[in-house]
């Protein structure tokens, strides 16, 4: 065959193969971005750029099956609909910080005389960064204060658990609307979340929706991950919102709450005089009446 034969065989070839990738095309994209002629100039670019436009419309369009749920104080659906946030109820036994962080960090809810002595371990190795003046005792009495199952944990046990795991700890203040993450300037790939109501700690994950099976649980996030992590961050701020709003956390001064603990039962008329009977008995965990 002559070289000037090869190249109209060639050429025909190549208008077939481009008028084929063209009529697919057209199946599938838009018909004002294939009256473009600058886009089908070439039948291998427009393909490509085509194809990618398609499957990235795809993916945005795809709302999934939690977009239409209605966001409220125990789970809110993530902007992309596929998950939600959780807020994982922890018992209120006066050790609920550490069993939220045990469930955070091991899934496990029964760890918390373990890493009671953890943090014990940590501040007795530690005594000039742990002092008097840091733990508001000495730091022998507070080794031994803190391993006792009806003290409360609080700021200075978070601040250790986020340097022990090497994680962010993100407490979200339900009467505030805040959060102060412990670890936030060590530069940690990893964030853990929880609300706390004043008087509790829970758990906040990532999961398939609020009755869900644990086993669906994510508990740590990249915070700085788009979109996922700040995702997860801002349905935690809008659960923190809509629990402060909802009636359980308006007029706390004139809330009607029953102390949970058992064989207690006290009532008390405001929140004020339920935390100073938490302060004195241990008591973590109130409902109204």
């Amino acid at each position: 065959m002559s070289e000037r034969k090869k190249v109209r065989k060639s050429s025909r070839l190549s208008s077939k193969s481009h008028d084929e990738d063209t009529k697919s095309l057209s199946n599938e994209a838009p018909k004002h971005i294939l009256s473009n002629p600058i886009i089908l100039a070439g039948a291998g670019i427009a393909a490509v750029g085509l194809v990618g436009w398609i499957i990235k419309q795809t993916f945005f369009n795809n709302k999934g099956r939690y977009s239409s749920l209605k966001a409220s104080v125990s789970c809110v659906p993530l902007a992309s609909g596929h998950r939600c946030l959780v807020k994982r109820v922890i018992a209120g036994d006066n050790s609920c910080l550490f069993n939220a962080v045990g469930y955070l960090m091991h899934k496990n809810l029964t760890r918390a005389s373990r890493l009671r002595a953890a943090v014990a371990a940590e501040v007795q190795k530690n005594p000039e960064y742990y002092s008097t003046a840091f733990l508001g005792m000495p730091n022998d009495e507070y080794c031994r204060w803190i391993q006792q199952p009806h003290n409360w944990g609080g700021a200075i046990e978070l601040s250790i658990f986020s340097k022990m795991y090497r994680v962010e700890l993100a407490a979200w203040n339900v009467e505030t609307c805040t959060c102060h993450v412990f670890g936030e300037d060590q530069k940690y790939s990893r964030r853990a979340q929880l609300v706390y109501n004043g008087t509790h700690y829970d758990a906040l994950v990532i999961s398939d929706g609020a009755t869900s099976s644990a086993t669906t649980d994510d508990t740590l996030i990249d915070p700085k991950s788009r979109p996922e992590g700040l995702d997860a961050i801002r349905a935690a701020k809008r659960l923190v919102r809509l629990m402060h709003t909802s009636s359980k956390f308006q007029g706390g001064e004139k809330r009607r709450l029953r102390c949970s603990a058992e064989g207690c039962g006290l009532k008390f008329y405001s929140e004020s005089a339920a935390k100073v009977h938490a302060n004195k008995t241990g008591h973590d965990h109130f409902e109204e009446f």
